[in-house]
């Protein structure tokens, strides 16, 4: 989809605001063309689907805090939430630049948490950008970023959540070409990623192929490295050693239905399908080790 026809979807279906609600976009992988039907409930009825490219389609609402955690549950089994990984994140920076937006604020967290926003008066966003990237070198990584242009604000989340606090317009764009540009770029990992699933039921006869995911390492990696990697959100449950190669599940810390069987070798990451692999799991899996992945 181009942005003018984006643009215009968006901007056809703005949900009505009420006090202490605001504009959220949030991206999403389905399985199919469309958006699923389950839409009963009353506060889902003003749900809009607006899709960016192939199966990635932006959820139009404005969800509180406490109702997209309810819609998370809802809609687990029906499509993919997702994330932004570390790398990509920062990139976007680049583009909201390049767009005439400044950085306005950032949150960040590590040891700790940090919340940061502009006065308000010009020349502020380059001091701001120098700040979250001294602290990011501490431990300390951004996971939220506010961008202003004019009477434009927009708010993007790793977990692919925007959030516009006006000036839609402009807003859209900003929101279209940082979404488009992440999704090209690890289009491939994300396709691999998404047939990472074991499918419950099958039709009478179907046979469905086994399909894995191999992530070669630019240097060995032991197993008490990875595991105090991804302890932060993942429980591990070793399963066997053989050789070099350590089989084990990770369990998804606060959502015990997110699993994955991965196998580690010295130089090589495994991943088996489950019946409960999610795309936004595996994600925070390969930040983790992100700078050690050969692409």
């Amino acid at each position: 989809m181009e942005l003018e026809e984006f643009r215009e979807l968006a901007l056809q279906s703005l949900p009505k605001l009420s006090r202490g609600r605001t504009v959220r976009y949030t991206l999403v992988r389905t399985p199919g063309e469309f958006f699923i039907s389950k839409i009963h409930r009353q506060q889902y009825l003003d749900l809009r689907s607006i899709p960016v490219i192939k199966n990635y389609r932006f959820i139009q609402s404005s969800l509180t805090h406490g109702e997209y955690a309810t819609f998370r549950e809802d809609f687990y089994d029906d499509f993919d939430f997702l994330k932004i990984r570390g790398s990509s994140f920062s990139r976007l920076m680049d583009i909201a630049k390049l767009m005439g937006y400044d950085l306005y604020g950032f949150s960040s967290s590590g040891n700790g948490r940090l919340d940061v926003k502009s006065p308000g008066s010009a020349g502020h966003s380059e001091d701001i950008i120098n700040l979250m990237k001294e602290n990011e070198e501490k431990g300390m990584k951004p996971f939220l970023l506010t961008f202003s242009k004019d009477s434009s604000k927009v708010t993007v989340r790793k977990d692919f959540n925007y959030f516009i606090h006006g000036g839609y317009w402009d807003a859209m764009e900003l929101i279209y070409r940082t979404s488009t540009a992440v999704i090209e770029a690890d289009m491939d990992m994300l396709e691999k990623l998404s047939h990472l699933r074991l499918k419950m039921k099958l039709d009478h006869q179907e046979f469905v192929p086994v399909e894995k995911l191999s992530v070669r390492l630019a240097s060995e990696l032991q197993k008490e490295e990875f595991f105090s990697r991804i302890r932060r959100n993942f429980n591990v449950g070793e399963i066997r050693s053989s050789g070099s190669v350590t089989s084990f599940y990770a369990f998804h810390r606060g959502n015990e239905r997110s699993t994955y069987r991965i196998d580690l070798d010295r130089n090589s990451l495994e991943f088996l399908p489950t019946l409960n692999s999610k795309m936004e799991g595996l994600l925070d899996i390969l930040e983790s080790i992100e700078g050690d992945v050969v692409r």
